[in-house]
């Protein structure tokens, strides 16, 4: 199984007085749900802030318009 996420982001930092809880949240217990309950793991593929995939992909993008 493959999970699209956009942002790693556990804990949004801020004057809040208790924690905001950010999307990777979701993931922590989505993977844990999929592995105890299913007996295999999700394989994540990350965009967004800096991930590889993001900095990968408007490269080739770029380069592909270069070459037209």
């Amino acid at each position: 199984m493959k999970l699209f996420s956009f942002n790693r982001d556990l804990v949004w930092p801020n004057t809040w007085p208790t924690p905001r809880y950010g999307p990777k949240i979701f993931l922590i217990a989505m993977e844990n749900i999929m592995r105890e309950y299913y007996g295999f793991g999700i394989e994540t593929v990350q965009y967004g802030k800096p991930e590889l995939t993001t900095f990968t992909f408007a490269h080739d993008l770029m380069h592909k318009r270069a070459l037209e």
